[in-house]
């Protein structure tokens, strides 16, 4: 499991990057954010 979730976290953070570069759009980045932040306190069961 932490393996796993440490895969995602990587992707995601790649993703959050790459949208934060390609857009510049603060709203995309704080969505994205928060998507990224509930999404690893699913995986952790939190």
């Amino acid at each position: 499991m932490g393996k796993t979730a440490l895969k995602y976290i990587g992707i995601l953070t790649g993703l959050y990057i790459i949208v934060y570069n390609g857009s510049k759009a603060g709203s995309v980045v704080t969505k994205g954010a928060a998507g990224a932040s509930s999404f690893v306190r699913t995986l952790q069961g939190r």
